[in-house]
């Protein structure tokens, strides 16, 4: 019998600290897939970029 491997839900973690990034993603990351940004206007692109990916599926 086939395992179904099913896609761990992302998470968006915005730190201007890269050490709270780190440790964040390291807690997390076995569950999660983990994306980093160290403030809001990288959050912001990296969320505008992945829904333009969305919508040309």
């Amino acid at each position: 019998m086939t395992e179904v491997q099913q896609a761990r839900p992302t998470v968006l973690y915005v730190d201007d600290e890269d050490m709270a990034l780190k440790y964040f993603a390291r807690a997390v990351g076995n569950e999660y897939e983990v994306l980093t940004a160290t403030g809001a206007d990288e959050a912001i692109g990296m969320l505008r970029a992945d829904a333009r990916a969305r919508s040309s599926w």
